[in-house]
């Protein structure tokens, strides 16, 4: 007994069980049957992921987020993803809150994400080109739907990329100027400084279409499956928008990416830009000090690596 007690506390930690009870009465209310919480799916910087299952096995994913009015967006992302995707997005089934906490309640795919899966880890190499070949597919079946404008969909719109991306690339660089004298900090800022002074030289040239972007593709948002290490579905949209088509790629050399040659595979199937290794790179850092200036956290197993990439990427600037 005391065993099962900490591993619920574990799983369900830092939410009060008020709220987990009533997230399921209105489960339960919905679907006309009994569910019950089974286990954590996963835990990221928007959330945490639970599987719930009635008595007769339908299961679904509850994805319970830390910030408030945050359901309704991704569930707008999910909805328009689906639309333009080739690869599997899962259905919303409703989106709501109970005491100020957020959640949606959606489609559960079985499977593994793809930074933590060691079926694609220990498959031959042929196989892992594959499972990158479908990667790269399935990511430009979203880019390749051409958009008018650029910007959030949430606000203002813009005709150039530049317009938009160097206004919001800024607003990141101020906010890390806050940190540039801590030790931790100060060689990203620094960088982040010279990416900035050579944005002319790397978006010399604009892109002609937008397309909406789902914004977090990463490995970890990509599911395989659990035996076969197939690609299953892409999951977890973050604040998607209008962008250059290109700027999702960074997204494919970070975390396992580059062990799995996803980002060099999209290069090898898909026209790319002159200047895309330059502006992913950018991306990149900016993205990532976004990430960390929102959320407080640093992910240094993200920005280290990609701190090490620099010669590959902008050794020519």
């Amino acid at each position: 007994m005391p065993f099962l007690y900490i591993m619920a506390k574990k799983i369900f930690s830092g939410i009060p069980n008020n709220i987990l009870q009533t997230i399921l009465s209105e489960i339960d209310a919905r679907f006309g049957k009994t569910f019950a919480w089974k286990k954590r799916l996963g835990k990221g910087g928007s959330g945490q992921v639970y599987l719930s299952e009635s008595a007769d096995g339908q299961r679904i994913a509850v994805k319970i987020y830390r910030e408030k009015n945050r359901c309704e967006q991704e569930r707008a992302d999910l909805d328009a993803l689906r639309k333009k995707c080739s690869v599997k997005i899962p259905e919303v089934y409703f989106a709501s809150a109970v005491d100020g906490r957020d959640f949606l309640a959606m489609e559960y795919i079985d499977g593994v994400n793809a930074r933590t899966n060691i079926r694609i880890y220990l498959a031959p190499k042929e196989k892992r080109k594959a499972f990158a070949e479908s990667v790269a597919k399935g990511v430009n079946s979203i880019l390749a739907v051409r958009e008018s404008k650029f910007g959030d969909p949430k606000g203002e719109l813009y005709d150039k990329w530049t317009d938009y991306y160097f206004r919001r690339a800024e607003k990141i660089l101020d906010g890390m100027k806050a940190y540039s004298g801590k030790f931790a900090y100060r060689r990203i800022y620094r960088l982040m400084l010279f990416l900035w002074e050579k944005r002319e030289v790397i978006f010399a040239e604009e892109p002609p279409y937008s397309a909406f972007i789902h914004g977090d593709l990463c490995p970890m948002n990509m599911l395989a499956d659990p035996k076969k290490g197939e690609l299953k579905a892409f999951i977890d949209p973050f604040d998607a928008f209008y962008a250059d088509p290109e700027y999702e790629l960074f997204q494919l050399f970070c975390q396992s990416g580059d062990f799995l040659g996803l980002y060099e595979e999209y290069k090898r199937l898909f026209p790319v830009t002159a200047d895309v290794d330059q502006k992913c790179y950018f991306y990149a850092i900016f993205a990532e000090a976004e990430y960390f200036l929102s959320t407080g956290r640093m992910l240094w197993g993200v920005v280290l690596p990609l701190l090490a990439k620099k010669r590959r990427f902008i050794g020519k600037l």
